[in-house]
């Protein structure tokens, strides 16, 4: 009886045993194949779920599932370094490390990401890739995991997918959100510095030095690159999903020999208390290993504490920050010294949990990726700005596909007017709903089918100016007054003298004396052909269309009547020193209006007016004039002005670019040109001190800010918004700069005096499109509490203004800066 119940007390206990076992087996195999263990459910990238090797991946990798993820045995270490010195002397390809004996368990988890290199090819992550899975060996107690680091390219992370699951591995993918990148934007500082003449003057290689485009660029190459934020997914991964004691967030194009992993397992053995170990970087080509200076891989303990710094930019410190952190010394840490910006978000006291030190753990065999990192940051910032100037290649792809496929931009999309609501005015219109202001546009237009052509031939009666040539645009500076022979005519071999603020005989546009010159004409062929541009878009009638496209026809393609593709002589000067006439930079402005007038060159396009050889004609006479502009001494000044000349620089070179078909250039200048607006007004009140110094100060406050409007209609074409650019943090209301600028000079929001000096009129009805679009964008502003009698610059009947944009006039002088019937095609 007594050995019945033996035996049944020994068989419960086996039992027990055996349920014991099968439990701890289950969780051992879980922890061998980087499975999430049990109640742990892993959503950190939701939509993307992580794909499982399974037991064909265990078979790949030799795993031993009967060993558990910590070696339970105890070797000295003295020992455990006698037979790694032995089995390397002996050349053996195995060791009792290798064979599974006295291992720590690791998983290697390794990011693989864009291409950072001009010499790398899309697939160059594919083909790194293939050399590892194909030469790394499987070890014992060792997983490994890959992450899919914001791949740009659809097609090159769907065949890096495809390759991981024939190899049955396993992957996780932090998706590349077009939107999300769009979303981020570019940093400009106060300064302005990219449009600083000292800055613009330079070559690429002298601006990649200064580090401005980095600074520029910093937040959008740190969301494509994410270079921290994947090695801190990495490390999260392998302390959630998987039970091994040490996890390697290793670059992707690093991998383990053999001979590394045994001397890696070496040092944990040696050093069970560590919680990080360093790797060193060793170039494999083929069967050579070359030691290099560049930042060791990290291993972490999965109980250590630290982790990478996600607000670094990258390629500046964004891994040797951690390796400082840590107490680990290295050529990384040697050169250029901590910036402040840099002083602002890191903690530069050591880790608590790496003060007992950090060993090296054997090496890391990396492939050559095209790229350096790291070394010493006094001797390797060429190397650095070379990766960051590829990098903004990338940037360059990255902001034209998110401008086609988010917003629909291409060079036959209207900047100035917005095509969908044209399109539902011309339903309005068609539905017998007669708006005044259309029929304002149809009066105007109907008179516009009888005037011209025009052409700068028209000017040969008066001589075509000093160079000669008739085709050559042609006009005097403003304020330039000229010396007159003993005729009366200008003597162009004399000093002009300036009168800031007078106008020279014949500069007024449509004045006595202005046929001598081309700007009125010019004037008027851009006026009337856009006005007949949008009463075609309107009415449909393909009259309109006819007698615009003729207009274009003799302004730009007739070989007898068309214009050279360049204004060098525009608002020409007295050179002192060369004693010559010669075009004033400030002479660009003249073209300024592109940004209404392409628009109606689109529509014409777009009715079938134009032969398409006619249209070929047409955009590559504004390729060539953009050609010139870029290269011109005007536009070389131009662009670096800090006053209206600066931003009215953009505003004519963005629509002019996606005319030409160069959407880099047009994306870039609506990207950037928001940078001027905190160098040309006063962050505290909003001024614009540049403008006020002028004698017509009134005119140039409302013309600037007309610009900067303008300006935000267009960008707003590639979803930026202007006037959330710049909120001051400190106001109750985070004003925005453009909100503040509007709210200080506009008389129907501030009470405030003439400008100091001014000698002209002031027409405060051309305030009113100001006062709607800010009303429109800034919700903080509110007219009624500042306007009323007492503004001495609004008369009586002009204090209550219309607030619909339909209401008000859609023309206004010709100088001020606002395209003839602003509000078609507004919101």
């Amino acid at each position: 009886m007594r050995r019945a119940e033996s035996v049944a007390s020994a068989a419960k206990l086996i039992a027990l045993v055996v349920l014991i076992l099968t439990t701890a087996n289950m969780l051992a195999l879980r922890s061998f194949f980087c499975l999430p263990m049990p109640g742990d459910g892993y959503d950190e990238y939701p939509g993307r779920p992580v794909e499982a090797s399974g037991k064909e991946g265990a078979k790949k990798q030799n795993i031993d599932v009967s060993i558990e993820g910590i070696d339970p045995f105890y070797t000295s270490d003295e020992t455990l370094e006698s037979i790694t010195r032995s089995k390397q002397a002996s050349g053996q390809t195995t060791s009792s490390l290798s064979n599974g004996s006295y291992t720590r368990s690791m998983v290697v988890v390794r990011a693989i990401g864009n291409p950072l290199s001009s010499t790398n090819s899309s697939n160059k992550p594919l083909r790194i890739l293939e050399y590892i899975l194909e030469n790394e060996p499987a070890f014992p107690n060792t997983t490994r995991h890959w992450f899919l680091n914001r791949i740009t390219d659809a097609q090159v992370e769907k065949a890096i997918v495809q390759r991981l699951k024939s190899s049955n591995e396993t992957y996780t993918i932090i998706p590349f959100s077009l939107r999300e990148y769009d979303n981020v934007l570019y940093s400009f500082d106060s300064k302005d510095t990219i449009h600083s003449k000292h800055y613009i003057k330079r070559s690429a290689e002298e601006k990649a030095a200064t580090l401005v485009e980095e600074t520029v660029q910093q937040s959008k190459i740190r969301y494509v690159a994410n270079i921290n934020g994947a090695r801190n997914a990495m490390l999260r991964y392998g302390k959630k999903n998987s039970a091994a004691e040490y996890i390697l967030p290793w670059d992707g194009h690093c991998f383990l020999t053999r001979e590394a992993w045994d001397a890696i397992q070496f040092s944990m053995q040696k050093y069970p208390e560590a919680k990080y170990f360093t790797s060193p970087i060793r170039l494999h080509e083929g069967s050579i290993d070359a030691n290099v200076t560049e930042e060791p891989q990290i291993a972490f303990h999965r109980t250590a504490l630290a982790q990478y710094n996600e607000y670094l930019r990258f390629g500046r410190r964004d891994k040797a920050e951690l390796l400082t952190r840590i107490g680990v010394k290295g050529q990384w840490d040697e050169g250029i010294p901590w910036e402040d910006w840099e002083l602002d978000f890191v903690e530069r006291e050591q880790a608590a949990d790496s003060v007992s030190g950090v060993p090296d753990a054997g090496w890391a065999a990396c492939v050559h990726s095209g790229i350096e990192n790291g070394g010493k940051l006094g001797t390797k910032i060429l190397k650095l700005n070379r990766r960051g100037h590829n990098l903004s290649a990338q940037l360059v792809r990255l902001d034209i596909r998110a401008s086609q496929e988010l917003h629909g931009l291409s060079s036959s999309t209207l900047l100035y007017y917005k095509e969908s609501q044209l399109a539902e005015e011309r339903e309005l219109w068609k539905a017998g709903k007669r708006l005044p202001l259309v029929k304002e546009l149809l009066e105007l237009a109907n008179k516009a089918l009888s005037f011209g052509p025009w052409s700068v031939m028209d000017k040969r009666g008066f001589g075509c100016g000093v160079s000669g040539d008739c085709h050559d645009y042609f006009h005097v500076a403003p304020y330039q007054w000229p010396t007159l022979n003993s005729t009366g005519y200008t003597d162009y071999s004399k000093p002009f003298v300036l009168r800031d603020g007078e106008r020279a005989p014949g500069t007024v546009a449509f004045s006595e004396g202005s046929e001598k010159y081309d700007r009125t004409k010019l004037l008027a062929m851009k006026f009337n052909t856009t006005v007949l541009a949008l009463a075609y878009s309107v009415t449909g009638n393909i009259t309109y269309a006819r007698r615009a496209a003729e207009n274009l026809r003799h302004w730009f393609i007739y070989n007898e009547t068309r214009m050279n593709a360049n204004i060098n002589f525009a608002q020409i000067k007295w050179d002192v020193e060369k004693r010559e006439m010669f075009g004033s930079p400030c002479g660009l402005i003249e073209m300024k209006d592109l940004y209404f007038f392409l628009d109606g060159v689109k529509l014409i396009e777009k009715s079938g007016a134009l032969s398409e050889s006619e249209i070929d004609q047409l955009r590559n006479w504004f390729a060539n004039y953009l050609q010139w502009l870029l290269s011109s001494e005007q536009g070389r000044w131009q662009i670096s002005a800090n006053n209206n000349h600066g931003l009215f620089y953009d505003v004519q070179v963005a629509p002019l670019a996606l005319y030409a078909g160069n959407l880099p250039l047009a994306i870039s200048r609506m990207q950037r040109s928001i940078s001027r607006i905190r160098r040309q007004m006063n962050a505290t009140t909003g001024a614009l001190p540049h403008e006020l110094r002028r004698p017509i100060c009134e005119h140039y406050q409302a013309f600037t800010l007309q610009g900067w409007i303008t300006m935000a209609r267009m960008a707003e074409k590639i979803g930026l918004n202007y006037w959330k650019r710049f909120a001051d943090s400190d106001a109750p209301n985070k004003e925005t700069a453009l909100c503040r600028a509007v709210r200080y000079a506009n008389p129907y929001l501030s009470r405030r005096a003439v400008c100091p000096g001014n000698i002209d009129g002031i027409d405060a009805r051309r305030w009113q499109p100001i006062l709607l679009d800010a009303l429109h964008h800034c919700p903080m502003l509110d007219y009624k509490s500042t306007s009323g009698q007492n503004n001495v610059l609004i008369p009586p009947e002009l204090i209550d203004p219309p607030l619909n944009h339909y209401e008000i006039t859609g023309l206004f002088n010709m100088s001020d800066g606002i395209g003839p019937f602003w509000n078609l095609g507004l919101y």
